[in-house]
């Protein structure tokens, strides 16, 4: 059976025992998850290490965890992904950050389009539901939830390093192939109505590169999710 995993502050290698204090994963470990004494489990410090556990102490408050072990997490993303995404209306943009969380991207950065309809977001409800997501899919670590910012900000902060994906399928645009030559990429991700043309003419300004995902025009959470996962796994070429 697969051991249910945790991301805990305290470091694994400072002794036998870890303990828990953090009040809503005591909750989860005792109400929800219903684990007890004996119980084995996996710890995690968000650095890639992880070690097996056993509960020696439970209760709702503090939990005492006899640790083996560290080792390193063997699930690694192939590259360095960081994702720009314009928040998206509804529970869509919380889909967008567990999934791309569980794909392996690095670093999510919600941003304001023009055309973003949603402009108030919960960061920390975001890094819970990361943090879940990453437990949940076997990482080592947990991806970064930025503040939230302006497209053009974004654009002048991120929009530098490594190869830029802008997602664009405007049919009157040159559209290139990624090539996946670096090792670290930002993917930038529109909002429901898509970009503007004064948006699209500044990203190519800035010298982020154009390209499509195909003829199919594709909600902005299923282009966000496909291209990380893409993007995560370098032997991908688009046709």
């Amino acid at each position: 059976m697969r051991l249910h995993r945790f991301f805990v502050e305290a470091p694994l290698d400072a002794g036998p025992i870890v303990s828990i204090k953090d009040r809503d994963l005591c909750h989860q470990i005792t109400r929800v998850l219903r684990l007890e004494r004996g119980d084995a489990l996996i710890l995690l410090d968000g650095n890639g290490h992880e070690a097996r556990g056993e509960i020696i102490t439970i209760t709702p408050k503090h939990i005492e965890v006899r640790i083996g072990e560290r080792s390193e997490v063997e699930i690694k993303p192939q590259r360095t992904v960081t994702l720009c995404c314009a928040v998206l209306k509804r529970e869509n943009f919380s889909m967008v950050v567990q999934k791309a969380t569980e794909v392996g991207v690095a670093t999510i950065i919600p941003i304001i389009t023009s055309r973003t309809i949603k402009t108030g977001i919960n960061i920390e409800r975001l890094r819970a539901i990361a943090r879940e997501a990453a437990e949940q899919s076997g990482r080592g670590t947990i991806p970064k939830i930025e503040e939230h910012l302006a497209f053009e900000k974004a654009v002048e902060v991120y929009g530098k390093n490594g190869e830029q994906w802008f997602l664009h399928t405007s049919k009157n645009e040159a559209l290139e192939k990624g090539k996946k030559n670096e090792s670290a990429v930002t993917c930038w991700i529109g909002p429901e109505g898509g970009w503007t043309d004064e948006e699209v003419k500044f990203a190519l300004t800035k010298g982020l590169r154009a390209i499509s995902l195909g003829s199919m025009v594709l909600r902005a959470e299923t282009a966000a999710i496909i291209t990380a996962y893409l993007d995560i796994q370098p032997k991908y070429e688009m046709d």
